[in-house]
């Protein structure tokens, strides 16, 4: 496939199959996932690829949560709000409660501190 798709390409992909009209310029200018739709499959699903489990060192991950931010615009447009102890202490939390589900989905290895 040698076709550029981009996150507009999702709506995109509703609009015309639907025949609704576009929504913004954005969609209207960007190629649907059709290109990625092969037709005689809709009635035959296949198995994912096999992937490798990816690999996850759990202090190293917990390190980097909680005491900065990857989102200055929005952390500034909403109040921001203080990265305080607790703020990351339940933040790492969430994270280890979601690295977790990814092991038990069996996607992820984790690495922990011994």
């Amino acid at each position: 496939m040698h076709t550029v798709l981009d996150h507009a390409s999702v709506p995109a992909t509703v609009t015309r199959k639907f025949g609704l009209a576009e929504l913004n310029e954005r969609t209207a200018g960007v190629a649907d996932l059709s290109v990625c739709i092969d037709p005689t499959k809709i009635d035959d699903p296949q198995p994912p690829a096999p992937l490798p489990k990816i690999i996850v060192d759990v202090k190293q991950v917990l390190a980097r949560v909680g005491v900065t931010t990857s989102q200055a615009e929005l952390f500034q447009a909403t109040g921001h709000w203080p990265i305080t102890p607790q703020f990351t202490a339940r933040e790492r939390e969430r994270i280890l409660r979601l690295l977790e589900r990814g092991e038990r989905m069996g996607v992820l290895e984790l690495r922990r501190p011994t």
